[in-house]
């Protein structure tokens, strides 16, 4: 039997997420999938159909109040993020 951390399984959809959280569905999809010029800054736990884990409400949560109360700039966001990413995975 594999023990899965139940935290990172999908639970909740986008329309969800946003009501917890208090964030516009727009904006919570816009961070879970990410625009055509821009990835996504939260991998949402599953793709199709596109769910949410408690996870990801927690980074979505903290993303919220990095732009709102801290006022830190997206691409201040974005470009800690690849350095956060980016020794994950060259390792």
């Amino acid at each position: 039997m594999v023990n899965r951390d139940l935290r990172e399984l999908p639970a909740h959809t986008i329309s969800e997420g946003a009501l917890y959280l208090r964030i516009p569905a727009t904006t919570v999809r816009c961070w879970s999938t990410g625009r055509e010029d821009y990835p996504p800054l939260v991998y949402a736990a599953a793709q199709t159909p596109l769910l949410l884990s408690f996870l990801n409400l927690v980074e979505l949560h903290i993303l919220d109040a990095l732009r709102r109360i801290h006022r830190v700039r997206m691409p201040e966001i974005r470009s800690a993020i690849k350095c956060l990413v980016r020794p994950a995975i060259d390792q």
